[in-house]
C-alpha cells in the first residue's frame, strides 16, 4: 500500500515537472518571437531570468491596498471571534450592571425609604400668595389627562417646601418638585371654587398628609358625597395648555 502511494506521488511530481518544462519551453518561444518582432536582442540568460521571475511572482502574495472595503473584508473574515468577543463583553457588562443595581441601587432606595419614613409633612392647595392660581381645567386633547386639577404644595412642619418625586401624566417623567397639580373630580373642584368665592379665602386647603412611620400619603380632602377622595393623575407642567 505504501509502495503504491509512493509511486503515485512520484508520477504526479514527474507530471508537474514535465508540465513546467513544457510551459517554460512555450514561454521561451513566445519571448523570442516578441523580441524578434520588436527587433530587440536578448540572450538565453535574460530569457531564463524572465521566466524564473515569472514563476517566483506566480504564487507571491501582494497585500491589498488599505481602505474601507479592505477593513470590511477583514471584519468579515474575523466575524466569528469578533461576535464571540462582543457577546462576552456584553454579558460581562450586563452582569456588572445587574450587580451594581441589585446591591448599591437597593442600598440607595433603602436610604431614601428610611428618610421618607421619618418625614412628616402636609400637602395643601396652593395659596394665591405663593402661586398664580389654585386650580384649572385641563383640555389637552388627550382624555387621559383632561379634567379638573388643583395646584398643591408639600410643606413641612415649619412651613418650608418639601420636595416629592412626582411622575407627570403628560411628560411621563419623574422629577423632584415641591409644587405640582393633582387631578380631582369636577364636583370637588367646584366645591373649592365656591368655598373661595364665599369670602375670598379658601378654607379647605389640606389635600393629604404624610405621617411618620408610613411611606404612603393619607388623602384627607373629602371626595364626592362625603366619600374618600381617590387620588388621580399628577401634572408637572400645565401653563399654556
Amino acid at each position: 500500500m505504501d509502495v503504491a502511494t509512493t509511486l503515485r506521488r512520484e508520477r504526479e511530481r514527474a507530471q508537474v515537472e514535465l508540465d513546467r518544462e513544457q510551459t517554460e519551453a512555450m514561454l521561451r518561444e513566445k519571448l523570442l518571437e516578441v523580441a524578434a518582432a520588436t527587433g530587440e536582442r536578448v540572450t538565453p540568460e535574460e530569457i531564463h531570468a524572465a521566466i524564473s521571475q515569472y514563476y517566483r511572482s506566480l504564487h507571491a502574495f501582494e497585500p491589498p491596498e488599505r481602505g474601507f472595503g479592505t477593513f470590511l473584508a477583514h471584519l468579515y473574515v474575523r466575524r466569528k471571534p469578533i461576535v464571540i468577543t462582543v457577546t462576552v463583553l456584553l454579558a460581562i457588562f450586563a452582569f456588572v450592571w445587574w450587580f451594581v443595581e441589585a446591591n448599591f441601587g437597593s442600598i440607595a432606595r433603602d436610604r431614601r425609604d428610611r428618610e421618607l419614613l421619618e418625614r412628616t409633612f402636609e400637602i395643601h392647595v396652593a395659596h394665591p400668595s405663593t402661586a398664580d392660581q389654585s386650580g384649572f381645567r385641563m383640555d389637552y386633547g388627550e382624555d387621559s389627562v383632561n379634567g379638573w386639577y388643583v395646584i398643591v404644595e408639600a410643606r413641612g412642619a415649619n412651613g418650608d417646601a418639601v420636595t416629592q418625586r412626582i411622575r407627570g401624566a403628560i411628560s411621563r417623567s419623574e422629577r423632584d418638585v415641591s409644587r405640582w397639580a393633582e387631578q380631582v373630580p369636577r364636583e370637588v373642584y367646584e366645591r373649592l371654587v365656591n368655598d373661595k368665592r364665599h369670602d375670598g379665602i379658601l378654607d379647605e386647603t389640606l389635600f393629604a398628609k404624610k405621617n411618620s412611620g408610613s411611606l404612603e400619603l393619607e388623602i384627607v380632602m373629602p371626595g364626592v358625597g362625603e366619600q374618600p377622595l381617590t387620588r388621580g393623575r399628577q401634572l408637572l407642567e400645565w401653563e399654556g395648555r
